[in-house]
Protein backbone atom coordinates (compact mmCIF):
# COMPACT_ATOMS: atom_id res chain seq x y z
CA UNK A 1 0.00 0.00 0.00
CA UNK A 2 1.08 3.59 -0.56
CA UNK A 3 1.06 4.69 3.07
CA UNK A 4 2.83 1.66 4.56
CA UNK A 5 6.47 0.62 4.80
CA UNK A 6 7.15 -3.12 4.85
CA UNK A 7 10.06 -4.26 7.05
CA UNK A 8 10.55 -8.02 6.95
CA UNK A 9 7.28 -9.69 7.83
CA UNK A 10 6.01 -6.86 10.03
CA UNK A 11 3.94 -3.90 8.98
CA UNK A 12 4.64 -0.33 9.95
CA UNK A 13 1.60 1.88 9.39
CA UNK A 14 1.85 5.63 8.89
CA UNK A 15 4.36 6.04 11.74
CA UNK A 16 7.96 7.10 11.40
CA UNK A 17 10.93 7.70 13.73
CA UNK A 18 11.36 11.08 15.36
CA UNK A 19 13.87 13.28 13.54
CA UNK A 20 15.87 13.96 16.73
CA UNK A 21 16.35 10.28 17.59
CA UNK A 22 19.70 8.78 16.62
CA UNK A 23 18.48 6.23 14.18
CA UNK A 24 18.61 5.47 10.53
CA UNK A 25 15.86 6.91 8.38
CA UNK A 26 13.65 4.24 6.86
CA UNK A 27 12.65 4.50 3.27
CA UNK A 28 10.58 2.37 1.03
CA UNK A 29 13.72 1.53 -0.93
CA UNK A 30 15.71 0.02 1.94
CA UNK A 31 14.09 -2.89 3.75
CA UNK A 32 17.27 -4.02 5.55
CA UNK A 33 17.45 -1.14 8.07
CA UNK A 34 15.65 -1.52 11.40
CA UNK A 35 13.28 1.25 12.46
CA UNK A 36 13.58 3.38 15.57
CA UNK A 37 11.98 1.99 18.71
CA UNK A 38 9.86 5.13 18.95
CA UNK A 39 6.65 5.91 17.14
CA UNK A 40 6.19 9.24 15.40
CA UNK A 41 3.44 11.08 13.56
CA UNK A 42 5.76 13.56 11.86
CA UNK A 43 5.30 11.97 8.42
CA UNK A 44 1.62 11.17 8.82
CA UNK A 45 -0.52 13.37 6.60
CA UNK A 46 -4.25 13.32 6.08
CA UNK A 47 -5.58 13.86 2.56
CA UNK A 48 -5.75 17.55 1.67
CA UNK A 49 -9.11 17.14 -0.03
CA UNK A 50 -11.88 17.06 2.56
CA UNK A 51 -15.56 16.43 2.23
CA UNK A 52 -18.31 18.57 3.72
CA UNK A 53 -20.07 17.02 6.70
CA UNK A 54 -23.76 16.20 6.39
CA UNK A 55 -26.14 14.83 8.96
CA UNK A 56 -27.49 11.48 7.71
CA UNK A 57 -31.07 12.34 8.68
CA UNK A 58 -31.02 15.66 6.87
CA UNK A 59 -29.64 14.45 3.59
CA UNK A 60 -31.53 11.96 1.41
CA UNK A 61 -28.80 11.69 -1.21
CA UNK A 62 -26.84 8.43 -0.57
CA UNK A 63 -23.68 9.90 -2.09
CA UNK A 64 -23.81 12.92 0.18
CA UNK A 65 -24.40 10.69 3.18
CA UNK A 66 -21.29 8.65 2.33
CA UNK A 67 -19.29 11.85 1.92
CA UNK A 68 -20.51 13.01 5.32
CA UNK A 69 -19.40 9.76 6.93
CA UNK A 70 -15.98 10.05 5.29
CA UNK A 71 -15.65 13.62 6.56
CA UNK A 72 -16.60 12.54 10.08
CA UNK A 73 -14.01 9.76 9.89
CA UNK A 74 -11.22 12.18 8.99
CA UNK A 75 -12.29 14.57 11.73
CA UNK A 76 -11.88 11.72 14.21
CA UNK A 77 -8.44 11.00 12.76
CA UNK A 78 -7.47 14.65 13.18
CA UNK A 79 -8.57 14.61 16.81
CA UNK A 80 -6.59 11.40 17.33
CA UNK A 81 -3.47 13.01 15.86
CA UNK A 82 -3.96 16.00 18.15
CA UNK A 83 -4.05 13.55 21.05
CA UNK A 84 -0.83 11.91 19.84
CA UNK A 85 0.80 15.35 19.72
CA UNK A 86 -0.20 15.90 23.35
CA UNK A 87 1.33 12.55 24.30
CA UNK A 88 4.49 13.52 22.43
CA UNK A 89 4.69 16.73 24.45
CA UNK A 90 4.47 14.74 27.69
CA UNK A 91 7.32 12.46 26.58
CA UNK A 92 9.49 15.41 25.56
CA UNK A 93 8.79 17.87 28.39
CA UNK A 94 7.41 15.65 31.14
CA UNK A 95 4.30 17.84 31.49
CA UNK A 96 0.86 17.81 29.93
CA UNK A 97 0.52 20.80 27.56
CA UNK A 98 -1.67 23.53 28.99
CA UNK A 99 -1.74 22.07 32.51
CA UNK A 100 -2.51 24.58 35.26
CA UNK A 101 -0.07 25.61 37.97
CA UNK A 102 -1.02 25.23 41.62
CA UNK A 103 -1.87 28.94 41.91
CA UNK A 104 -4.00 28.78 38.76
CA UNK A 105 -5.85 25.75 40.12
CA UNK A 106 -6.57 27.60 43.39
CA UNK A 107 -7.86 30.60 41.45
CA UNK A 108 -10.05 28.35 39.31
CA UNK A 109 -11.48 26.65 42.40
CA UNK A 110 -12.22 30.07 43.88
CA UNK A 111 -14.05 31.10 40.70
CA UNK A 112 -16.06 27.86 40.73
CA UNK A 113 -17.13 28.46 44.33
CA UNK A 114 -18.18 32.00 43.38
CA UNK A 115 -20.33 30.64 40.53
CA UNK A 116 -22.03 28.20 42.93
CA UNK A 117 -22.67 30.91 45.54
CA UNK A 118 -24.08 33.34 42.96
CA UNK A 119 -26.38 30.63 41.61
CA UNK A 120 -27.67 29.79 45.08
CA UNK A 121 -28.28 33.44 45.98
CA UNK A 122 -30.08 34.04 42.68
CA UNK A 123 -32.26 30.96 43.24
CA UNK A 124 -33.43 32.33 46.61
CA UNK A 125 -34.34 35.77 45.24
CA UNK A 126 -36.01 34.42 42.10
CA UNK A 127 -37.98 31.86 44.10
CA UNK A 128 -39.52 34.63 46.24
CA UNK A 129 -40.39 36.63 43.11
CA UNK A 130 -42.04 33.61 41.47
CA UNK A 131 -44.11 32.90 44.60
CA UNK A 132 -45.67 36.34 44.15
CA UNK A 133 -46.25 35.69 40.43
CA UNK A 134 -47.92 32.34 41.24
CA UNK A 135 -50.24 33.89 43.83
CA UNK A 136 -51.26 36.67 41.45
CA UNK A 137 -51.75 34.52 38.35
CA UNK A 138 -52.91 31.18 39.84
CA UNK A 139 -51.55 29.64 36.63
CA UNK A 140 -50.62 25.98 36.90
CA UNK A 141 -47.73 26.46 34.46
CA UNK A 142 -46.35 29.34 36.54
CA UNK A 143 -46.86 27.33 39.73
CA UNK A 144 -44.95 24.45 38.10
CA UNK A 145 -42.11 26.83 37.35
CA UNK A 146 -42.21 28.06 40.97
CA UNK A 147 -42.06 24.52 42.35
CA UNK A 148 -39.08 24.01 40.07
CA UNK A 149 -37.38 26.97 41.79
CA UNK A 150 -38.15 25.43 45.18
CA UNK A 151 -36.38 22.27 44.11
CA UNK A 152 -33.56 24.43 42.75
CA UNK A 153 -32.92 25.50 46.34
CA UNK A 154 -32.99 21.91 47.56
CA UNK A 155 -30.80 20.61 44.76
CA UNK A 156 -28.53 23.63 45.13
CA UNK A 157 -27.97 22.65 48.74
CA UNK A 158 -27.15 19.10 47.60
CA UNK A 159 -24.57 20.33 45.07
CA UNK A 160 -23.15 22.90 47.51
CA UNK A 161 -22.73 20.19 50.15
CA UNK A 162 -21.05 17.94 47.58
CA UNK A 163 -18.63 20.69 46.52
CA UNK A 164 -17.94 21.60 50.16
CA UNK A 165 -17.22 17.98 51.09
CA UNK A 166 -14.83 17.53 48.16
CA UNK A 167 -12.72 20.49 49.33
CA UNK A 168 -11.89 18.71 52.60
CA UNK A 169 -9.73 15.69 51.76
CA UNK A 170 -9.29 12.92 54.30
CA UNK A 171 -6.73 10.34 53.27
CA UNK A 172 -7.78 7.98 56.05
CA UNK A 173 -11.49 7.79 55.21
CA UNK A 174 -11.20 8.60 51.48
CA UNK A 175 -7.70 7.50 50.41
CA UNK A 176 -8.21 8.33 46.71
CA UNK A 177 -10.11 11.59 47.21
CA UNK A 178 -13.80 12.47 46.96
CA UNK A 179 -14.27 13.12 43.26
CA UNK A 180 -16.96 10.42 43.08
CA UNK A 181 -19.14 12.74 45.15
CA UNK A 182 -19.72 14.77 41.98
CA UNK A 183 -21.74 12.17 40.03
CA UNK A 184 -23.44 10.90 43.20
CA UNK A 185 -24.60 14.42 44.08
CA UNK A 186 -25.78 15.03 40.53
CA UNK A 187 -27.75 11.75 40.52
CA UNK A 188 -29.55 12.78 43.72
CA UNK A 189 -30.16 16.23 42.21
CA UNK A 190 -31.54 14.81 38.97
CA UNK A 191 -33.75 12.30 40.78
CA UNK A 192 -35.41 15.09 42.77
CA UNK A 193 -35.99 17.12 39.60
CA UNK A 194 -37.54 14.15 37.78
CA UNK A 195 -39.85 13.55 40.77
CA UNK A 196 -41.05 17.14 40.49
CA UNK A 197 -41.88 16.59 36.83
CA UNK A 198 -44.00 13.55 37.64
CA UNK A 199 -45.96 15.50 40.29
CA UNK A 200 -46.66 18.36 37.88
CA UNK A 201 -47.76 15.87 35.22
CA UNK A 202 -50.37 14.37 37.56
CA UNK A 203 -51.63 17.79 38.68
CA UNK A 204 -51.97 19.01 35.10
CA UNK A 205 -53.94 15.92 34.12
CA UNK A 206 -56.31 16.59 37.03
CA UNK A 207 -56.89 20.19 35.86
CA UNK A 208 -57.63 19.01 32.33
CA UNK A 209 -60.25 16.63 33.68
CA UNK A 210 -61.87 19.30 35.90
CA UNK A 211 -61.52 21.98 33.17
CA UNK A 212 -59.77 24.44 35.47
CA UNK A 213 -57.82 27.36 34.01
CA UNK A 214 -56.13 30.55 35.30
CA UNK A 215 -58.08 33.79 35.81
CA UNK A 216 -56.46 37.20 36.33
CA UNK A 217 -57.05 40.88 35.58
CA UNK A 218 -54.83 43.11 33.44
CA UNK A 219 -52.72 44.36 36.38
CA UNK A 220 -52.04 40.85 37.64
CA UNK A 221 -51.14 39.77 34.13
CA UNK A 222 -48.62 42.60 33.76
CA UNK A 223 -47.03 41.76 37.11
CA UNK A 224 -46.75 38.12 36.14
CA UNK A 225 -45.20 38.94 32.76
CA UNK A 226 -42.69 41.35 34.30
CA UNK A 227 -41.57 38.90 36.98
CA UNK A 228 -41.32 35.90 34.67
CA UNK A 229 -39.41 37.83 32.00
CA UNK A 230 -36.96 39.16 34.61
CA UNK A 231 -36.44 35.68 36.05
CA UNK A 232 -35.82 34.25 32.58
CA UNK A 233 -33.24 36.93 31.71
CA UNK A 234 -31.35 36.41 34.98
CA UNK A 235 -31.34 32.64 34.51
CA UNK A 236 -30.06 33.01 30.94
CA UNK A 237 -27.13 35.16 32.13
CA UNK A 238 -26.30 32.65 34.88
CA UNK A 239 -26.40 29.83 32.32
CA UNK A 240 -23.82 31.61 30.14
CA UNK A 241 -21.64 32.31 33.18
CA UNK A 242 -21.67 28.75 34.56
CA UNK A 243 -20.99 27.15 31.17
CA UNK A 244 -17.51 28.71 31.21
CA UNK A 245 -16.37 26.13 33.77
CA UNK A 246 -15.46 22.46 33.33
CA UNK A 247 -16.32 21.43 36.88
CA UNK A 248 -19.17 18.92 36.75
CA UNK A 249 -21.07 20.52 39.63
CA UNK A 250 -20.92 24.01 38.13
CA UNK A 251 -22.00 22.59 34.77
CA UNK A 252 -24.94 20.94 36.55
CA UNK A 253 -25.94 24.43 37.68
CA UNK A 254 -25.59 25.61 34.07
CA UNK A 255 -27.89 22.81 32.93
CA UNK A 256 -30.39 23.75 35.63
CA UNK A 257 -30.31 27.42 34.56
CA UNK A 258 -30.91 26.41 30.94
CA UNK A 259 -33.78 24.21 32.07
CA UNK A 260 -35.28 27.19 33.95
CA UNK A 261 -35.03 29.38 30.85
CA UNK A 262 -37.04 26.81 28.89
CA UNK A 263 -39.65 26.17 31.59
CA UNK A 264 -40.10 29.86 32.43
CA UNK A 265 -40.60 30.72 28.76
CA UNK A 266 -43.15 27.92 28.27
CA UNK A 267 -44.91 28.76 31.54
CA UNK A 268 -45.20 32.45 30.69
CA UNK A 269 -46.40 31.83 27.14
CA UNK A 270 -49.02 29.24 28.09
CA UNK A 271 -50.33 31.29 31.03
CA UNK A 272 -50.87 34.38 28.86
CA UNK A 273 -52.45 32.37 26.04
CA UNK A 274 -54.75 30.58 28.49
CA UNK A 275 -56.04 33.89 29.89
CA UNK A 276 -56.58 35.46 26.49
CA UNK A 277 -57.73 32.46 24.43
CA UNK A 278 -58.37 28.91 25.72
CA UNK A 279 -58.22 27.67 29.35
CA UNK A 280 -56.72 24.28 28.41
CA UNK A 281 -53.49 25.85 27.11
CA UNK A 282 -52.25 26.37 30.69
CA UNK A 283 -52.39 22.72 31.90
CA UNK A 284 -51.12 21.62 28.49
CA UNK A 285 -48.07 23.86 28.95
CA UNK A 286 -47.56 22.41 32.43
CA UNK A 287 -47.62 18.90 30.95
CA UNK A 288 -44.98 19.94 28.38
CA UNK A 289 -42.82 21.30 31.21
CA UNK A 290 -43.27 18.08 33.19
CA UNK A 291 -42.34 15.82 30.27
CA UNK A 292 -39.30 17.97 29.50
CA UNK A 293 -38.27 17.82 33.18
CA UNK A 294 -38.54 14.04 33.36
CA UNK A 295 -36.72 13.35 30.07
CA UNK A 296 -33.90 15.84 30.71
CA UNK A 297 -33.02 14.68 34.18
CA UNK A 298 -33.53 11.01 33.35
CA UNK A 299 -30.77 11.37 30.75
CA UNK A 300 -28.59 13.07 33.36
CA UNK A 301 -29.10 10.17 35.78
CA UNK A 302 -28.21 7.61 33.11
CA UNK A 303 -25.03 9.48 32.09
CA UNK A 304 -23.77 9.71 35.66
CA UNK A 305 -24.68 6.11 36.44
CA UNK A 306 -22.47 5.04 33.50
CA UNK A 307 -19.62 7.02 35.05
CA UNK A 308 -19.91 5.10 38.33
CA UNK A 309 -20.13 1.51 37.13
CA UNK A 310 -16.70 1.19 35.51
CA UNK A 311 -17.48 1.63 31.81
CA UNK A 312 -14.52 1.43 29.42
CA UNK A 313 -12.91 4.50 27.90
CA UNK A 314 -13.44 5.13 24.16
CA UNK A 315 -10.96 3.51 21.71
CA UNK A 316 -9.42 6.89 20.82
CA UNK A 317 -8.44 7.47 24.45
CA UNK A 318 -6.92 3.98 24.73
CA UNK A 319 -4.96 4.64 21.52
CA UNK A 320 -3.52 7.82 23.08
CA UNK A 321 -2.44 5.89 26.15
CA UNK A 322 -0.84 3.19 24.01
CA UNK A 323 1.13 5.80 22.06
CA UNK A 324 2.37 7.40 25.28
CA UNK A 325 3.35 4.06 26.80
CA UNK A 326 5.29 2.77 23.80
CA UNK A 327 7.33 5.96 23.50
CA UNK A 328 8.11 6.06 27.22
CA UNK A 329 11.23 3.89 27.30
CA UNK A 330 13.29 1.84 24.89
CA UNK A 331 13.36 -1.14 27.27
CA UNK A 332 9.61 -1.74 26.90
CA UNK A 333 9.45 -4.85 24.70
CA UNK A 334 5.69 -5.38 24.61
CA UNK A 335 2.51 -3.71 25.80
CA UNK A 336 0.40 -6.50 27.22
CA UNK A 337 -2.67 -4.56 28.38
CA UNK A 338 -4.00 -1.01 28.18
CA UNK A 339 -7.24 -0.62 30.09
CA UNK A 340 -9.13 2.46 31.28
CA UNK A 341 -12.55 2.59 32.89
CA UNK A 342 -14.70 5.16 34.64
CA UNK A 343 -14.55 5.64 38.38
CA UNK A 344 -16.57 8.80 38.85
CA UNK A 345 -15.85 11.62 36.42
CA UNK A 346 -12.34 10.38 35.57
CA UNK A 347 -10.66 7.16 34.51
CA UNK A 348 -8.68 4.49 36.27
CA UNK A 349 -5.92 3.27 33.94
CA UNK A 350 -4.32 -0.18 34.12
CA UNK A 351 -1.22 -0.88 32.06
CA UNK A 352 0.82 -4.08 31.74
CA UNK A 353 4.25 -3.66 30.13
CA UNK A 354 6.91 -6.28 29.40
CA UNK A 355 10.58 -5.61 30.28
CA UNK A 356 13.65 -7.89 29.99
CA UNK A 357 13.44 -10.65 32.61
CA UNK A 358 17.10 -10.20 33.62
CA UNK A 359 16.63 -6.48 34.38
CA UNK A 360 17.28 -5.48 37.99
CA UNK A 361 14.30 -4.50 40.10
CA UNK A 362 15.46 -0.93 40.73
CA UNK A 363 15.74 -0.25 36.98
CA UNK A 364 12.36 -1.82 36.22
CA UNK A 365 10.73 0.09 39.07
CA UNK A 366 12.02 3.44 37.82
CA UNK A 367 10.62 2.78 34.34
CA UNK A 368 7.23 1.82 35.74
CA UNK A 369 7.04 4.66 38.25
CA UNK A 370 7.90 7.39 35.74
CA UNK A 371 5.32 5.95 33.33
CA UNK A 372 2.70 6.02 36.08
CA UNK A 373 3.51 9.68 36.80
CA UNK A 374 3.07 10.55 33.11
CA UNK A 375 -0.28 8.77 32.92
CA UNK A 376 -1.58 10.53 36.03
CA UNK A 377 -0.72 13.91 34.50
CA UNK A 378 -3.45 13.38 31.92
CA UNK A 379 -6.51 15.42 32.97
CA UNK A 380 -8.88 12.49 32.37
CA UNK A 381 -6.86 9.97 34.43
CA UNK A 382 -7.40 9.98 38.17
CA UNK A 383 -5.25 6.98 39.01
CA UNK A 384 -2.86 4.79 37.00
CA UNK A 385 -1.50 1.35 37.83
CA UNK A 386 1.53 0.09 35.91
CA UNK A 387 2.16 -3.65 36.15
CA UNK A 388 5.65 -4.76 35.13
CA UNK A 389 6.01 -8.22 33.63
CA UNK A 390 8.76 -10.17 31.85
CA UNK A 391 6.52 -12.19 29.46
CA UNK A 392 3.10 -11.84 27.86
CA UNK A 393 1.95 -15.40 27.19
CA UNK A 394 0.07 -15.79 30.47
CA UNK A 395 -3.57 -15.50 31.39
CA UNK A 396 -5.09 -12.10 32.29
CA UNK A 397 -3.73 -10.63 35.52
CA UNK A 398 -7.19 -9.90 36.93
CA UNK A 399 -10.49 -11.74 36.80
CA UNK A 400 -13.75 -9.83 37.02
CA UNK A 401 -15.98 -10.96 39.85
CA UNK A 402 -19.68 -11.47 39.30
CA UNK A 403 -21.79 -10.08 42.13
CA UNK A 404 -24.81 -12.13 43.18
CA UNK A 405 -27.49 -9.67 44.25
CA UNK A 406 -30.34 -10.62 46.56
CA UNK A 407 -33.42 -8.80 47.76
CA UNK A 408 -31.50 -7.66 50.83
CA UNK A 409 -28.97 -5.90 48.60
CA UNK A 410 -31.64 -3.66 47.13
CA UNK A 411 -33.18 -3.12 50.57
CA UNK A 412 -30.09 -1.38 51.94
CA UNK A 413 -30.40 2.30 52.70
CA UNK A 414 -29.45 5.01 50.24
CA UNK A 415 -26.67 6.26 52.51
CA UNK A 416 -24.97 2.85 52.61
CA UNK A 417 -25.01 2.63 48.83
CA UNK A 418 -23.67 6.16 48.47
CA UNK A 419 -20.73 5.32 50.74
CA UNK A 420 -19.99 2.29 48.57
CA UNK A 421 -19.71 4.49 45.47
CA UNK A 422 -17.44 7.31 46.59
CA UNK A 423 -14.31 5.32 47.50
CA UNK A 424 -14.50 5.14 51.29
CA UNK A 425 -11.69 3.28 53.05
CA UNK A 426 -12.08 -0.25 54.36
CA UNK A 427 -12.32 -0.74 58.16
CA UNK A 428 -9.03 -1.13 60.10
CA UNK A 429 -9.75 -4.81 60.82
CA UNK A 430 -9.87 -5.57 57.11
CA UNK A 431 -6.61 -3.68 56.45
CA UNK A 432 -5.00 -5.62 59.31
CA UNK A 433 -6.03 -8.90 57.67
CA UNK A 434 -4.46 -7.77 54.39
CA UNK A 435 -1.25 -6.73 56.15
CA UNK A 436 -0.99 -10.12 57.88
CA UNK A 437 -1.48 -11.93 54.56
CA UNK A 438 1.09 -9.76 52.77
CA UNK A 439 3.83 -10.07 55.39
CA UNK A 440 3.55 -13.86 55.50
CA UNK A 441 3.52 -14.17 51.71
CA UNK A 442 7.27 -14.36 51.03
CA UNK A 443 10.45 -13.98 53.07
CA UNK A 444 11.96 -11.65 50.44
CA UNK A 445 9.47 -8.91 51.39
CA UNK A 446 11.60 -6.50 53.45
CA UNK A 447 8.98 -3.83 54.14
CA UNK A 448 5.29 -3.16 53.56
CA UNK A 449 5.10 0.44 52.40
CA UNK A 450 1.34 0.82 51.85
CA UNK A 451 -1.81 -1.21 52.40
CA UNK A 452 -4.87 0.57 51.09
CA UNK A 453 -8.41 -0.65 50.32
CA UNK A 454 -11.43 1.43 49.31
CA UNK A 455 -14.94 0.77 48.11
CA UNK A 456 -15.76 0.34 44.43
CA UNK A 457 -19.39 -0.64 44.52
CA UNK A 458 -20.03 -3.61 46.80
CA UNK A 459 -16.38 -4.74 46.92
CA UNK A 460 -12.96 -3.24 47.58
CA UNK A 461 -10.07 -2.17 45.41
CA UNK A 462 -6.81 -3.04 47.20
CA UNK A 463 -3.49 -1.23 46.63
CA UNK A 464 -0.34 -2.71 48.13
CA UNK A 465 3.25 -1.42 47.99
CA UNK A 466 5.93 -3.93 49.01
CA UNK A 467 9.72 -3.52 49.18
CA UNK A 468 12.02 -6.20 47.72
CA UNK A 469 15.84 -6.26 47.37
CA UNK A 470 16.92 -3.79 44.68
CA UNK A 471 19.35 -6.29 43.09
CA UNK A 472 16.62 -8.89 42.60
CA UNK A 473 15.90 -9.85 38.99
CA UNK A 474 12.63 -8.71 37.48
CA UNK A 475 11.28 -12.23 36.86
CA UNK A 476 11.74 -13.14 40.53
CA UNK A 477 10.16 -9.91 41.76
CA UNK A 478 7.27 -10.30 39.33
CA UNK A 479 6.48 -13.82 40.52
CA UNK A 480 6.33 -12.64 44.14
CA UNK A 481 4.03 -9.74 43.23
CA UNK A 482 1.78 -11.79 40.94
CA UNK A 483 1.20 -14.60 43.43
CA UNK A 484 0.44 -12.02 46.14
CA UNK A 485 -2.08 -10.34 43.84
CA UNK A 486 -3.77 -13.69 43.18
CA UNK A 487 -4.03 -14.33 46.93
CA UNK A 488 -5.57 -10.92 47.56
CA UNK A 489 -8.13 -11.33 44.78
CA UNK A 490 -9.21 -14.67 46.27
CA UNK A 491 -10.64 -12.76 49.23
CA UNK A 492 -14.43 -12.46 48.78
CA UNK A 493 -14.44 -8.72 49.58
CA UNK A 494 -11.66 -7.79 47.13
CA UNK A 495 -12.68 -7.17 43.53
CA UNK A 496 -9.30 -6.02 42.25
CA UNK A 497 -5.81 -5.90 43.75
CA UNK A 498 -2.81 -3.90 42.56
CA UNK A 499 0.62 -4.87 43.90
CA UNK A 500 3.33 -2.26 43.44
CA UNK A 501 6.88 -3.58 43.82
CA UNK A 502 9.50 -1.14 45.09
CA UNK A 503 13.10 -1.35 46.29
CA UNK A 504 12.95 1.42 48.93
CA UNK A 505 10.28 3.08 51.08
CA UNK A 506 11.61 6.57 51.85
CA UNK A 507 9.94 8.25 48.86
CA UNK A 508 6.80 10.35 48.35
CA UNK A 509 3.44 8.53 47.99
CA UNK A 510 3.06 6.71 44.67
CA UNK A 511 -0.28 8.34 43.88
CA UNK A 512 -1.71 11.79 44.54
CA UNK A 513 -5.46 12.20 44.90
CA UNK A 514 -6.81 14.75 42.43
CA UNK A 515 -8.95 17.50 43.95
Amino acid sequence: MENEVCIGESRRELLSPLPDVESVVITEFNDDVLPSWRLSISEFQLPKQTHPSFHPLLCLNPTRRRQGKVADYYKKQERLLEGFNEMESINETGFFPGSLTEDEMKQLAKSERLAINISNAANVVLFLAKIYASVESRSLAVIASTLDSLLDLLSGFILWFTSHAMRKPNQYYYPIGKKRMQPVGIIVFASVMATLGLQILLESARDLVTKTGPKMNHTQEMWMIGIMVSVTVVKFCLMIYCRRFKNEIVRAYAQDHFFDVVTNSIGLATAVLAVRFFWWIDPTGAIIIALYTISTWARTVIENVWSLIGRTAPPEFLAKLTYLIWNHNEEIKHIDTVRAYTFGTHYFAEVDIVLPEDMLLNQAHNIGETLQEKLEQLPDVERAFVHIDFEFTHRPEHKAKIALYTISTWARTVIENVWSLIGRTAPPEFLAKLTYLIWNHNEEIKHIDTVRAYTFGTHYFAEVDIVLPEDMLLNQAHNIGETLQEKLEQLPDVERAFVHIDFEFTHQPEHKAKV
